[in-house]
């Protein structure tokens, strides 16, 4: 990809960010389908797809992408999170927490899944397991 061709894409995904944050996940969806139709690995983008089918509440296509991201990429804990979170909306509750335990596990100071395994605990009724996730979380600079 040459710069220009680079520097186009770029925007695009920044195009893109902007109307997943101001709720136009319909767009989004077709467009990152484009995207991946020129770019069919690009974790980034599926990422952003499956965050799209999560807030339009299709948790299984979602749970679906990111299951593919982590076919392409096993160790990622963007998707490992954002599949944690689509079991957790799917009430299943032990799918979720083994993926938060395996994020936790490669990198015990993420904080989105300090954060979303405190939640998963919090809802779970284990309010003192919830609360240390969310000090861990606040010790994090």
């Amino acid at each position: 990809m040459n710069i220009n061709n680079q520097r186009k894409f770029e925007l695009k995904i920044t195009k893109l960010v902007n109307q997943y944050n101001v709720g136009n996940y319909g767009h989004v969806i077709r467009e990152c389908n484009l995207l991946l139709k020129k770019n069919p690995k690009n974790i980034f983008i599926y990422n952003l797809l499956g965050n799209c089918f999560q807030k339009i509440n299709e948790l299984e296509q979602a749970k679906e992408i990111f299951l593919y991201i982590l076919k392409l990429e096993s160790g990622n804990i963007v998707a490992m999170n954002n599949l944690a979170n689509t079991f957790r909306s799917l009430k299943k509750f032990d799918d979720a927490e083994k993926y938060y335990k395996k994020i936790l596990a490669i990198n015990p100071k993420y904080i989105h899944g300090l954060v979303n395994y405190g939640t998963l605990n919090f809802e779970l009724d284990r309010f003192e397991r919830a609360i240390e996730l969310y000090d861990q979380a606040l010790e994090i600079d």
